[in-house]
């Protein structure tokens, strides 16, 4: 869990980056005035960035989800496969079909 945190701080940073630039295109300024004019101007900062730290973490959880994690699920083990006849039978018959495929088109 820390370092799927740790890994947003960079990806916040750029995005306070895009939202101060933004915000100074808009006229506003980050370094003048009054302490209570810069807090306003900072707290217009706040918004924006907890909605893309939101939006950050739902796309991480649908990433999670399609993934197949899961809070409740049992951690599985490895399990080996065999080789079975019928694996055998479907190879020849695919290697038998791209076989035909391949001598009608005349290659």
């Amino acid at each position: 869990m820390i370092s799927i945190a740790l890994r947003f701080i960079p990806t916040l940073l750029t995005e306070l980056q895009t939202i101060m630039d933004a915000q100074r295109s808009r006229g506003t300024n980050f370094n003048q005035g009054k302490l209570w004019e810069r807090v306003r101007n900072i707290g217009t900062l706040i918004i924006p960035l907890l909605v893309a730290s939101f939006r950050h973490a739902d796309h991480l959880a649908d990433a999670l989800g399609a993934s197949g994690y899961s809070v409740q699920a049992v951690r599985t083990s490895y399990r080996k496969f065999i080789w079975r006849p019928a694996d055998t039978g479907s190879l020849g018959l695919v290697i038998v079909l791209g076989l035909l495929v391949l001598g009608t088109r005349g290659f």
